[in-house]
């Protein structure tokens, strides 16, 4: 609460300030006009012409973020102007060419809305969006194609992690091409991870070739397991479970980094002794639990090796 909102406006400054706000407003001098607007929302006037015409001044002046999550907010307290925030919001997203966000909120919207005037417009702005909606997941596309190929020509792989997981909610049909060549190329492991994680998720039912680690593979990501489903992942966390009960801190640190491990070197994971690599996860928490114990083999010594290695594969590219 500001220290206006503990304050009363009488009646002759809350028409001063108004007619001040609506005399810039009408001028199109929507930065003047602001800071009024606002003054008289912080002592809790809550007109819904002063509400529009606030979400009016930030979007001329620019401000098209601050303008949605204000009438988001708006919308959020469903006051008996839901319906017209509603109808200012979707047209606002339509104006700044956000179609998808338009169709999503209509199509939601429009379940319960009972006035026939309201409908009436929300049906219209839904037709009229719908042409468009397409026309944004094109040129969304062609953006995310050519940024990602600058970045694999720039050798980012910061990058190419960051677009390439900006896509787990999106179709990925339009970038197998480029997933195809990342995987048989000389690729980050962990880039070659989340494109192996995204076929899976999308059910990708086609045989692709993988080569990692100077090893090579073929597989079908619809029918291959994902990587905390793989038989040798299942066995160790089978291992680990006689820690958690007695020690949860211990099996998570532990379990954290068996993922990291599969993760980064997936799916090049078959031949993997189990019991090995449970020895080592426990060596490495061990050591971090300032509790040192020597390697029970020279097989275990080079596990930990491999492990402190897809550690610091997992880790670097965040450090880019």
């Amino acid at each position: 609460m500001t220290n206006k909102d503990k304050l009363v406006l009488f009646p002759k400054e809350q028409a001063r300030l108004e007619k001040e706000a609506f005399d810039y407003f009408k001028r199109h001098q929507y930065k003047k006009a602001l800071p009024v607007f606002e003054e008289l929302i912080d002592y809790g006037i809550d007109d819904v012409d002063i509400m529009v015409a606030k979400v009016t001044c930030l979007a001329e002046l620019g401000d098209l973020k601050e303008a949605e999550l204000f009438l988001e907010a708006l919308i959020d307290q469903h006051t008996n102007d839901y319906l017209t925030y509603i109808h200012i919001y979707a047209t606002l997203l339509f104006q700044f060419h956000k179609h998808k966000k338009v169709k999503e909120l209509l199509e939601t919207v429009l379940v319960d809305v009972k006035d026939v005037t309201y409908r009436y417009q929300f049906e219209n702005l839904l037709e009229l969006n719908e042409p468009l909606v397409d026309e944004e997941i094109i040129s969304e596309i062609n953006v995310t194609k050519r940024e990602l190929n600058d970045a694999i020509n720039n050798h980012n792989t910061l990058a190419q992690w960051h677009l390439i997981n900006h896509l787990q909610q999106s179709d990925i049909t339009p970038y197998l091409d480029t997933f195809k060549t990342l995987l048989k190329a000389d690729t980050h492991p962990v880039i070659q991870s989340v494109i192996i994680s995204l076929l899976q998720a999308n059910r990708i039912d086609e045989v692709i070739t993988i080569h990692k680690f100077n090893q090579e593979m073929r597989l079908n990501p619809k029918t291959h397991p994902y990587f905390t489903d793989h038989p040798l992942f299942k066995a160790v966390q089978k291992m680990l479970r006689e820690i958690e009960e007695r020690n949860p801190s211990f099996y998570r640190l532990a379990m954290q980094i068996l993922e990291r491990f599969i993760y980064v070197r997936y799916p090049f994971v078959e031949g993997e002794d189990a019991g090995v690599l449970k020895e080592a996860i426990v060596t490495i928490v061990n050591q971090a639990f300032n509790d040192p114990k020597n390697p029970a083999s020279s097989e275990v010594d080079d596990k930990i090796m491999q492990l402190m290695e897809a550690e610091q594969l997992y880790f670097s590219i965040l450090e880019e």
